[in-house]
């Protein structure tokens, strides 16, 4: 047996395969009813839309057979692929020293006649066949190895079509999520802005009375409007920082390193005395977005800090590689912890606890929404666990290079 040869394009071919997004999807009518005609219009009792993988074939639609996927190196399609603009016949394997003693001739499903017509795309990768088997010698006419392409052709036009239903449906869900959070947003700005808004001028109208208040009066309702205007500037900040977060996914992918944002982040808090850093990076170099990254990090230490009612707030920094190059990146905290029936609802835009923080500021609800954007934005996951028996853990987990 011979092994089949890589193809020059192989990254370009197995990248747009996975952009397909049709490796171990569940059978569809579509192709099955693709196979099923070339099988009766070439005289065959097997026919597969055939797609070539790294290390195997996989069936989209498999006719005549129960398997689901071969392996690469015996897979009769991997050869048609390196002749992409030509159909690969093979009119009796067992006469062929590429495949007499080929597994899949000299046991189930027993080949001996091949022919397959490579599934090539609009940017000129074959991504498999469209195949045709038989246990005995054959050949095929003129008529049948038209009707062959015409129906791969039309497995190419299926393949691309699904991809774009699928980019539809994903671009629907965000417009979807988008509306839901301008909704959202409006009744920010016409109830949490408005209402600060209104006890400002409320109390300053209560200060501008001809009356002429106390002094002690002046004081309090001074620290009140400076409180509120402060929760204010807050929410305005958080409201921006999540608005324009979308920004900050166009910048480039490049070289992270978490130790100097994590230190330029411990930097910020030097001059407090009540704030302990356990900082453990293992692995401390990405290929990503650095001002995703900061993003991040700033705002779960942050929250860490500003969450927190111990005497001493304790955060411990990590991050570790596993075998599958994802890094997995920790921020643990020992403050008032997260309601393990809100875990997820907290990523959501304006959900908030109803705690404040240690400064008796209130929360905008933007920040852990902010935080899910970015991490979503570098192919990872972000969730929560409780410190027990206090405080929370927030486990990002995210591959090392987006590419």
């Amino acid at each position: 047996m011979i092994s089949p040869s890589t193809p020059l394009n192989e990254e370009a071919r197995l990248k747009e395969l996975s952009l397909l997004e049709i490796l171990d999807t569940i059978p569809e009518e579509e192709y099955d009813q693709i196979t099923e005609l070339a099988s009766q219009i070439c005289e065959v009792p097997v026919s597969l839309v055939s797609l070539i993988d790294t290390d195997r074939q996989w069936f989209k639609s498999a006719l005549g057979i129960d398997a689901k996927e071969t392996p690469r190196d015996y897979a009769f399609c991997a050869h048609a692929i390196n002749t992409p603009n030509e159909i690969f016949e093979i009119p009796d394997a067992r006469a062929d020293p590429r495949f007499r003693d080929n597994p899949l001739v000299t046991s189930g499903p027993n080949i001996v006649f091949y022919t397959g017509v490579p599934l090539v795309t609009s940017h000129g990768n074959a991504l498999g066949t469209l195949c045709v088997i038989d246990t005995k010698p054959k050949k095929l006419t003129t008529f049948q190895k038209k009707a062959l392409t015409t129906l791969s052709n039309q497995v190419i036009k299926s393949l691309e079509l699904r991809k774009r239903n699928l980019d539809i449906k994903i671009q629907n869900d965000e417009l979807k999520e988008k509306n839901a959070i301008l909704r959202d947003l409006a009744h920010v700005v016409s109830h949490d802005l408005k209402s600060p808004l209104n006890n400002i001028i409320g109390l300053s109208n209560i200060l501008s009375d001809p009356d002429k208040p106390s002094i002690e009066m002046v004081t309090k309702f001074s620290m009140l409007i400076k409180q509120t205007a402060n929760d204010l500037k807050i929410l305005i900040d958080d409201v921006m920082k999540y608005s324009t977060s979308e920004d900050v996914l166009k910048y480039k992918q490049e070289s992270v390193s978490l130790n100097k944002i994590v230190d330029e982040c411990k930097s910020h808090y030097n001059h407090l005395q009540d704030i302990e850093f356990d900082i453990d990076l293992n692995y401390h170099t990405v290929t990503g977005n650095p001002v995703a990254w900061k993003q991040i990090i700033f705002n779960l230490v942050s929250n860490a800090v500003k969450y927190n009612d111990k005497p001493l707030t304790s955060i411990s920094i990590s991050s570790t590689l596993s075998d599958d190059n994802f890094i997995h990146f920790t921020v643990k905290d020992n403050g008032i912890g997260i309601p393990e029936h809100l875990h997820t609802e907290v990523f959501k835009p304006f959900r908030t606890l109803d705690s404040k923080t240690r400064n008796g500021e209130n929360s905008s609800g933007l920040g852990l929404a902010t935080v899910n954007k970015l991490v979503k934005s570098l192919k990872g996951t972000i969730e929560i666990q409780a410190n027990k028996p206090h405080g929370a853990v927030f486990s990002i987990i995210v591959p090392v290079s987006l590419n």
